[in-house]
């Protein structure tokens, strides 16, 4: 029986007055005309490389004071506790470098869990063959989801093998990539 790693979870808090300034003003010297989490994704992106680790996911949650920076990594193997606090740390002292945020927020990192979500081309391929739940807008334009092992990959899109209620394999569906709207990978037990 194989046993699932840990998720583990680090966050910290900063409280910076600054004041006259806006949120919309964070790193715009260096990076106009980006959302804050490319913004960010931007100054962490080469930080998880150098402590070979991927970025699953940046969001920033909430406005004004007590917003959360949440950051996800994962690697082959799994992350663990040092390795979120590396990045942690790395990410904290980059971005006080480049000018703090006009309020307190949190910086969060943990590792993706067991039902990580999909959302670069590098994530499927990590979960190829593997049970997955993918939203997708279909043929009719209506959001549906559908669980299955994720079959195959292409530059098109995914090829998923659903199951049934009876958790039976049907023929493959074929998804394109600008169709999903949503992934994750499904926790099997």
């Amino acid at each position: 029986m194989k046993w699932a790693k840990a998720h583990f979870f680090l966050f910290s808090s900063y409280q910076f007055r600054a004041k006259g300034t806006r949120v919309e003003s964070f790193l715009s010297m260096t990076l106009s005309g980006h959302s804050l989490e490319q913004q960010i994704e931007r100054v962490a992106e080469p930080l998880a490389r150098a402590l070979e680790v991927d970025l699953v996911e940046i969001r920033c949650l909430g406005k004004g004071a007590g917003s959360c920076i949440r950051i996800t990594i994962d690697k082959p193997g799994g992350v663990g506790i040092q390795d979120c606090e590396g990045l942690h740390q790395s990410l904290s002292r980059a971005l006080d470098a480049l000018g703090p945020l006009p309020h307190s927020h949190r910086l969060e990192v943990s590792s993706p869990g067991l039902d990580r979500p999909l959302k670069h081309r590098r994530d499927y391929q990590r979960v190829l063959d593997k049970l997955v739940r993918i939203q997708f807008f279909n043929d009719a334009k209506q959001k549906t989801s559908i669980v299955g092992h994720l079959h195959a990959l292409s530059d098109d899109g995914v090829e998923i093998l659903p199951l049934s209620p009876k958790k039976r394999q049907q023929p493959s569906v074929s998804i394109a990539w600008q169709e999903i709207v949503k992934a994750r990978l499904e926790v099997e037990f």
